[in-house]
Protein backbone atom coordinates (compact mmCIF):
# COMPACT_ATOMS: atom_id res chain seq x y z
CA UNK A 1 0.00 0.00 0.00
CA UNK A 2 2.70 2.26 0.46
CA UNK A 3 1.37 4.48 3.50
CA UNK A 4 2.66 4.51 7.07
CA UNK A 5 0.58 2.86 9.08
CA UNK A 6 1.19 3.77 12.97
CA UNK A 7 0.82 1.03 15.66
CA UNK A 8 -1.93 1.53 17.58
CA UNK A 9 0.47 2.53 20.46
CA UNK A 10 2.22 5.54 18.64
CA UNK A 11 0.92 8.92 18.27
CA UNK A 12 2.43 11.37 15.66
CA UNK A 13 3.83 15.03 17.09
CA UNK A 14 1.56 17.56 16.22
CA UNK A 15 0.91 21.01 17.08
CA UNK A 16 -2.74 22.17 16.70
CA UNK A 17 -1.93 25.19 15.51
CA UNK A 18 -2.65 26.75 12.07
CA UNK A 19 -0.21 27.43 9.83
CA UNK A 20 -0.44 31.01 10.60
CA UNK A 21 -1.13 31.27 14.35
CA UNK A 22 2.12 28.77 14.02
CA UNK A 23 4.53 31.40 12.54
CA UNK A 24 3.15 33.86 15.31
CA UNK A 25 3.92 31.81 17.81
CA UNK A 26 7.39 30.85 16.60
CA UNK A 27 7.91 34.44 16.53
CA UNK A 28 7.31 35.00 19.98
CA UNK A 29 9.75 32.39 21.26
CA UNK A 30 12.27 33.42 18.64
CA UNK A 31 11.83 37.04 20.26
CA UNK A 32 12.85 35.73 23.41
CA UNK A 33 16.10 34.32 21.89
CA UNK A 34 18.15 37.62 23.09
CA UNK A 35 17.27 36.64 26.95
CA UNK A 36 18.19 32.57 26.02
CA UNK A 37 21.38 32.06 27.89
CA UNK A 38 21.84 27.97 27.52
CA UNK A 39 20.21 24.69 26.22
CA UNK A 40 20.33 21.55 27.77
CA UNK A 41 19.38 18.74 26.04
CA UNK A 42 18.78 15.16 28.13
CA UNK A 43 17.26 11.87 27.05
CA UNK A 44 13.66 12.62 28.34
CA UNK A 45 13.93 16.48 28.50
CA UNK A 46 15.12 19.88 27.36
CA UNK A 47 16.34 22.99 30.32
CA UNK A 48 16.25 26.44 28.51
CA UNK A 49 17.66 29.02 30.90
CA UNK A 50 16.63 32.41 30.40
CA UNK A 51 17.48 35.70 32.44
CA UNK A 52 15.98 36.58 35.08
CA UNK A 53 14.02 39.49 34.00
CA UNK A 54 10.20 40.88 34.27
CA UNK A 55 9.20 40.66 30.84
CA UNK A 56 10.76 37.33 30.09
CA UNK A 57 8.93 35.90 33.06
CA UNK A 58 5.46 37.22 31.69
CA UNK A 59 5.90 36.59 28.29
CA UNK A 60 7.62 32.86 29.06
CA UNK A 61 4.38 32.30 31.36
CA UNK A 62 1.83 33.51 28.19
CA UNK A 63 3.72 31.24 25.75
CA UNK A 64 4.13 28.29 28.22
CA UNK A 65 0.22 28.45 28.82
CA UNK A 66 -0.37 28.32 25.33
CA UNK A 67 1.87 25.37 24.31
CA UNK A 68 -0.11 23.02 27.06
CA UNK A 69 -3.23 24.00 24.71
CA UNK A 70 -1.64 23.15 21.51
CA UNK A 71 1.60 21.10 22.44
CA UNK A 72 -0.07 18.33 24.85
CA UNK A 73 2.82 15.85 23.41
CA UNK A 74 4.95 17.68 26.06
CA UNK A 75 5.09 18.49 29.81
CA UNK A 76 5.89 22.17 30.08
CA UNK A 77 7.40 23.55 33.71
CA UNK A 78 8.41 27.38 34.14
CA UNK A 79 10.44 28.20 37.33
CA UNK A 80 12.22 31.06 38.46
CA UNK A 81 14.94 32.28 40.85
CA UNK A 82 17.19 35.18 41.28
CA UNK A 83 19.50 34.63 38.22
CA UNK A 84 17.38 32.44 36.08
CA UNK A 85 14.05 31.86 34.70
CA UNK A 86 13.97 28.13 34.02
CA UNK A 87 11.97 26.46 31.36
CA UNK A 88 12.03 22.26 31.21
CA UNK A 89 10.12 20.53 28.70
CA UNK A 90 9.41 17.02 28.85
CA UNK A 91 8.71 14.51 26.19
CA UNK A 92 9.60 11.43 24.10
CA UNK A 93 12.34 11.30 21.49
CA UNK A 94 10.69 12.77 18.80
CA UNK A 95 8.64 15.35 20.34
CA UNK A 96 12.16 16.63 21.94
CA UNK A 97 13.71 16.91 18.85
CA UNK A 98 10.83 18.99 17.52
CA UNK A 99 10.58 21.47 20.49
CA UNK A 100 14.65 22.06 20.11
CA UNK A 101 14.34 23.19 16.27
CA UNK A 102 12.22 25.78 17.48
CA UNK A 103 15.19 26.81 20.01
CA UNK A 104 18.00 26.08 17.70
CA UNK A 105 19.27 23.42 19.94
CA UNK A 106 20.81 20.35 18.76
Amino acid sequence: MGANVLRSDELPVACTLGATDGAARLARWRALSDARLNIRRMPDHVVVLYESRPDVHAELEALVAAERECCSFAEWELTRDSEHVVLQIRSDAQGLAAIVGVFGGS
